[in-house]
């Protein structure tokens, strides 16, 4: 028995919707990988450092806290990265935050925008949509890609967020490997 035959529109709205979903996931993944980063703090008496813990606590949370999570991190305050600080010996931490103006809360706002479009794309939306309806698969796939093209802007903020991140991290590797941080510890001057 062959499968049923769809028509292109049908076609075209359901390769849309997974498209989207696909991009909906890659987006959520990168906020998980990403969200461990903005606060690494390791003794240096340790092999590990504290966003081990972190990681492990985000793998079956949803997209929605995974956001509110990324926003408290990255835009909340400016608190140490280790809260314990009264711990025993030497610590090395690490802390990035993202500027907090204007363009911040709408980026906020358009995130858990496209939030709640995503679970009403999984959950409601397509429960009752007639996909017989050849206007109705058109509408619904030029809201797709308006859609789409914000997913990949967010997709590429995180990246952009990511490769700053990286890149500050092999500043302070090179200036921890340098002869003015020796310098600095010597002098026991710990605002570098």
């Amino acid at each position: 028995m062959s499968p049923p035959s769809t028509s292109p529109p049908v076609e075209d709205v359901l390769r849309k919707i997974g498209r989207n979903i696909v991009n909906f996931q890659k987006l959520e993944q990168a906020l998980r990988k990403l969200l461990p980063l903005a606060n690494i703090s390791i003794s240096l008496g340790e092999s590990r450092n504290s966003s081990g813990r972190s990681t492990k606590s985000l793998r079956k949370k949803p997209l929605g806290e995974i956001v509110e999570r990324f926003d408290s991190a990255f835009y909340g305050d400016r608190a140490t990265p280790e809260s314990d600080l009264a711990s025993a010996g030497a610590r090395l931490s690490f802390s990035m935050k993202l500027d907090g103006g204007a363009g911040s809360e709408a980026h906020r706002r358009e995130v858990m925008a496209l939030v709640r479009e995503r679970n009403r794309l999984v959950h409601h939306d397509l429960f009752d949509f007639d996909f017989a309806s050849e206007s109705s698969c058109q509408k619904l796939a030029e809201r797709l890609d308006a859609q789409n093209q914000r997913i990949l802007a967010q997709l590429e903020f995180v990246r952009s967020v990511r490769d700053s991140h990286t890149s500050a991290l092999a500043t302070l590797a090179a200036f921890v490997e340098s002869d003015e941080f020796l310098m600095v510890l010597g002098n026991g001057n710990g605002d570098a």
